[in-house]
């Protein structure tokens, strides 16, 4: 990744973007399981197509298998949220992350709080993935700046 301004006119060397700690995270729920959806082995190669196209390292993989993107309480989510010795979250898609508004909001937040920027692998459409989209443009976030700018 080539160095690039930022919204700010500061410009951030790529040697900042490549040095970051990266973890993934993917969720399949015990219905997607059952009817054979979101099948996990898919969203890691794609969270690690991704990492590898911005010449990242991977230095963990989180999987909740049979875990519901409905509620927070989720055995890796809370294992890497207890741990925040990393800078990007890198998810397939966002609601693999969750599929409520309030608990993105809540999340968001937290992984502000923590100096974490969550980045999906896969562009979608969806609503929280676009609210994350404007989440991180509103707050100025610089890696998602660097990542998605046009």
């Amino acid at each position: 990744m080539q160095p690039t301004d930022t919204e700010e006119g500061r410009n951030i060397p790529s040697r900042e973007v490549k040095a970051v700690t990266v973890v993934g995270y993917a969720r399949q729920s015990e219905q997607e399981l059952r009817q054979g959806k979101k099948g996990i082995d898919k969203q890691v190669a794609r969270i690690e197509a991704f990492v590898h196209s911005q010449e990242w390292n991977l230095s963990a993989m989180y999987q909740d298998i049979t875990e519901s993107g409905d509620n927070l309480n989720r055995p890796d989510l809370l294992e890497l949220l207890g741990h925040p010795d990393f800078q990007v979250l890198v998810i397939d898609t966002t609601d693999r992350l969750t599929r409520k508004k309030s608990d993105l909001d809540f999340l968001m937040a937290l992984l502000d709080k923590l100096g974490i920027t969550c980045v999906a692998a896969t562009w979608s459409m969806d609503y929280l993935a676009q609210y994350m989209r404007h989440y991180y443009r509103v707050n100025g976030n610089k890696l998602y700046a660097l990542l998605y700018q046009n």
